[in-house]
């Protein structure tokens, strides 16, 4: 990853040259909260001279921190209930936030945008891991994620005979 102190920013401020999913690699390890600063790379031209060297402009973006208490209990042996509580810093309102769980035995990824402050996964695998995370999202994108969740489906509950009757 390419970093490059912006003029007249902050020294903890620095522009990020990256693609997002490179970025969030990079980032992944995270386990503070923590508010990123992304400072967007802007070439300019001067309009006076075409031969004149590129320039950039930047300006400070706050994505929102990471969500608080993210809960997730199996519902059943196909679906998990998950809940979470805002960002304590937002940086903004919070338009939606991403849920992605993926299932850790094969790496299938799945994700979904969500209004709410809850959603329930169907259609899941019977007594398979999952690892959730849920990134909240505000103007300026999404956020990040400190942690990962692994909660595990329920099984069937088929396994044997409830009781056992002797004669």
């Amino acid at each position: 990853m390419h970093r490059q102190r912006a003029p007249g920013l902050h020294p903890n401020n620095c522009t990020v040259h990256c693609n997002h999913s490179r970025l969030l690699s990079h980032l992944g390890g995270m386990v503070s909260p923590t508010i990123l600063r992304l400072v967007p790379h802007i070439p300019i031209r001067s309009s006076e001279d075409e031969d004149e060297e590129i320039g950039t402009s930047s300006s400070s973006v706050l994505v929102p921190g990471p969500v608080e208490n993210l809960r997730a209990e199996a519902a059943s042996p196909t679906s998990i209930q998950a809940s979470w509580d805002p960002p304590s810093h937002a940086s903004g309102p919070i338009q939606s936030y991403r849920l992605l769980w993926t299932e850790t035995s094969t790496g299938k990824e799945q994700n979904v945008e969500v209004v709410g402050q809850s959603y329930r996964m169907e259609g899941l695998k019977k007594f398979t891991e999952y690892s959730l995370q849920v990134l909240a999202v505000n103007r300026h994108g999404p956020g990040l994620s400190d942690t990962d969740t692994l909660i595990t489906t329920l099984s069937d509950g088929k396994t044997g005979p409830s009781a056992l009757n002797l004669e």
